[in-house]
């Protein structure tokens, strides 16, 4: 018997944005608790773990989990050695908080990860996460239909990549509600929240082709990704992106058009390595086909340089008013 691909939701006793999202996500959808050790992951952290029972999706497990770590410093926690064994995720979404001096209400999306050697916020330095561009796309399009649903005059935005963890092996992002403690205890925020993510999990697993046959019983999650990466549609293209500011406006417009793993902002484009722009490739579940560039965002040098490393890399590239209109 096939193991199943497990995606789990994780929450955090640190976050209030987090627990009040979580508690829609208790009351709102047919979470049970695991009874005794009947799996492996019957308890994570300390906490009993719980699966959503009423899925049409036989061979996935939605499973919601707690931490009392802050979520960014989740992949500081242990070792190196025990990371692999840490967590049982093949996907997984962050709940969580945002905060921003504006104290604007927002829901937000993005990727992990760190451009330079600052690591306050967690995860290692120069690295990023594992992501998958559809994830971050199929996100951001609940959290807007969401936003309408539950009547919420707040922006919806992508943000480029920053804090951690960008230690785990799993395509990961981090669906967020903000952007102060007012908003993070907001009701109807938090349900949105929770309902964007049940919906992302869900559409996202319509969206890929996974048949469990071709892999073996007890399949590693290389395995999984490889296969999922194997059976693309021949006509999707997906794209990593360069420029801009912290909020990717200009790039969440073109989330219709294709899905986007990766942003770079325009001040640490200048300091991009060859093997960083590399790892924007390589951490992105799905092939990359092309990037995306800010253009006007960046000074001439700084374009020219980029240009030049990406060409150097063999990576195809598009100015962003270039990417085509479906």
């Amino acid at each position: 018997m096939h193991r199943k691909l497990e995606f789990w939701i994780i929450t955090s006793t640190e976050d209030v944005a987090s627990m009040n999202i979580r508690t829609h996500l208790l009351e709102n959808y047919s979470f049970h608790p695991v009874i005794g050790n009947s799996d492996e992951w019957s308890r994570w952290e300390g906490h009993p773990t719980h699966i959503l029972e009423e899925t049409k999706f036989d061979y996935a497990t939605i499973r919601l989990v707690l931490t009392d770590t802050a979520m960014v410093l989740l992949g500081d926690k242990i070792s190196k050695k025990d990371r692999v064994n840490f967590t049982g995720a093949d996907f997984a979404i962050f709940a969580s908080r945002h905060s921003a001096k504006s104290s604007i209400p927002a829901l937000l999306i993005h990727s992990t990860g760190n451009w330079s050697e600052d690591t306050a916020f967690g995860g290692e330095p120069h690295s990023l996460c594992r992501t998958s561009a559809k994830l971050v796309q199929i996100g951001y399009q609940n959290l807007e239909q969401q936003k309408f649903i539950h009547n919420l005059d707040w922006p919806v935005d992508l943000e480029v990549n920053h804090h951690g963890p960008t230690q785990f092996s799993f395509p990961l992002v981090f669906m967020e509600l903000g952007s102060s403690e007012e908003n993070w205890k907001n009701k109807i925020g938090g349900r949105a929240v929770a309902d964007a993510i049940i919906k992302t999990i869900l559409n996202y697993l319509a969206g890929i082709s996974l048949d469990l046959a071709h892999l073996r019983e007890n399949f590693t999650r290389m395995e999984l990704y490889a296969h999922i990466k194997e059976n693309e549609q021949p006509k999707e293209e997906h794209a990593i992106g360069f420029g801009g500011v912290h909020y990717a406006r200009n790039f969440s417009k073109l989330l219709d058009r294709i899905p986007i793993s990766f942003i770079v902002p325009k001040y640490f484009v200048p300091y991009l390595t060859e093997g960083l722009i590399q790892q924007m490739v390589d951490n992105t579940l799905e092939i990359v086909n092309y990037a995306i560039i800010d253009w006007s965002s960046m000074k001439s040098a700084v374009r020219t340089e980029l240009t030049q490393k990406l060409d150097k890399l063999s990576i195809s590239w598009k100015k962003r008013k270039d990417v085509s209109v479906k």
